[in-house]
């Protein structure tokens, strides 16, 4: 049954449904969508994390170029 707007909020606030809860929405519990984002987004960011980790300490980067520590730059 849907709550009026003048009835007592049904969180057990003691205020007005229309001045306490009406309109609020959990936005990860409405849309299965924005949690299947999220959770690529930050298995995305977790890959280029260990990417950049697993390269530290090599004297090479992504396109094997070499680090020359006499120029300063990459050959």
């Amino acid at each position: 049954m849907k709550t009026g707007r003048n009835a007592p909020c049904r969180c057990g606030s003691g205020r007005k449904f229309k001045h306490c809860c009406e309109g609020k929405t959990t936005w990860y519990k409405d849309s299965k969508w924005a949690g299947i984002l999220l959770i690529l987004f930050l298995l995305g960011a977790g890959a280029l994390v260990w990417s950049e980790l697993s390269h530290e300490g090599s004297d090479t980067d992504a396109q094997g170029r070499v680090w020359d520590p006499e120029h300063g730059h990459y050959h």
